[in-house]
C-alpha cells in the first residue's frame, strides 16, 4: 500500500452554468519517505492536485487515499506550505509557529512548544524577528515563517506549493538544504509532494519528478542521486544534464503545442 494514492482522479469546476476540467483521470502513487517534485507549465493543474491531497478540494471522479483511507478533509497528518503567505496576521512569527506545533500535538508542555518554535525560526534565519507580526516582515520573510511552522510540525506528509518562490537566492539554497536534511535523511524520512517551476530545484531535491501537461501527467522521471552527493557534484554529473535536457524538451513541447509549431533552442 502506497502512502499517497490518486486513483483515476478528475476534477471539474462549475460556476454559473460553465465548467472547467482542471484534472482528468490522474493516477499517481507516492511511497513512504519518497520526495516527489511536480513540475510543468502554468495552469496545468499542479496546485489543484496538491489541494486535493490537502483535502481542500475533492475530486468529481476517482479517489484520493492516504494510508489506504479516502481523504475526507484536512488533517494534522499533512503539513502544507501554500504558494502565497498564509500566516495569522494577529500572531507574531513565534506564535504562528507555536500554533502549528500545538495543532500537531507534538508536545503538551508549553515550554517545549516554545523552544521548538524558536529552534525552527532560527533554522530559517529569523531568530531576530520572532516577536514581529506578519505586516512587519517582507513577503519572503513571511514565507520563511510559514516554512518553519510546517517543518516544525513534523508531519508524515509534506505538501509544498512553490514554497521558495518568493525567497531570495541565498535563503532559497539554505532552505533547500534544510528541507533535504529534515525530509530525506535518517530514519524519519517524509513523503513530500513539492510543486515548483524551477527545473534545477526539482532535480536537486526529488527522488522522482512528475511532469504535468494541462489536466494530466505526461511523464515521470526517476532521479535517485545519493543523498551524500553535494549540490555541486550533482550539477556536474552527466545524469543531471540528461534529466535537465529531457525536462527542457517537455516544456518546449508544451509551448509548441500551445502555439501550434515546433519550438527549438
Amino acid at each position: 500500500m502506497s502512502k499517497v494514492e490518486l486513483n483515476n482522479v478528475s476534477l471539474e469546476f462549475r460556476d454559473a452554468g460553465k465548467s472547467f476540467v482542471a484534472l482528468e483521470k490522474v493516477n499517481l502513487k507516492i511511497e513512504e519517505g519518497e520526495f516527489v517534485c511536480i513540475i510543468g507549465p502554468s495552469g496545468c493543474g499542479k496546485s489543484t492536485l496538491i489541494s486535493l491531497l490537502a483535502g481542500l478540494n475533492f475530486p468529481t471522479e476517482g479517489e484520493v487515499r492516504i494510508d489506504g483511507a479516502a481523504v475526507r478533509g484536512t488533517g494534522t497528518d499533512r503539513g502544507m506550505v501554500f504558494q502565497h503567505y498564509s500566516l495569522f496576521p494577529w500572531l507574531t512569527a513565534k506564535k504562528n509557529v507555536y500554533f502549528g506545533i500545538k495543532q500537531a500535538n507534538l508536545f503538551q508542555n508549553k515550554k517545549q512548544i516554545e523552544e521548538r518554535a524558536l529552534e525552527y525560526l532560527k533554522r530559517v534565519n529569523l531568530e531576530e524577528y520572532v516577536d514581529k507580526y506578519p505586516y512587519q516582515l517582507s513577503g519572503g520573510m513571511q514565507q520563511r515563517v510559514a516554512i518553519a511552522r510546517t517543518l516544525a510540525m513534523d508531519t508524515e506528509i509534506l505538501l509544498l506549493d512553490e514554497p521558495f518562490g518568493a525567497i531570495d537566492p541565498k535563503n532559497r539554497l539554505a532552505l533547500q538544504a534544510l528541507t533535504v536534511k529534515l525530509c530525506k535523511n535518517g530514519d524519519n524520512r517524509k513523503a513530500v509532494v513539492f510543486v515548483t517551476h524551477d527545473i534545477d530545484e526539482a532535480i536537486i531535491l526529488a527522488d522522482r519528478i512528475v511532469f504535468m501537461e494541462p489536466k494530466r501527467i505526461k511523464e515521470e522521471i526517476s532521479i535517485g542521486f545519493p543523498v551524500d552527493l553535494t549540490r555541486e557534484e550533482i550539477m556536474v554529473s552527466p545524469k543531471y544534464m540528461e534529466i535537465r535536457n529531457r525536462l527542457m524538451s517537455l516544456f518546449l513541447q508544451d509551448v509548441g503545442n500551445r502555439i501550434g509549431e515546433e519550438v527549438v533552442l
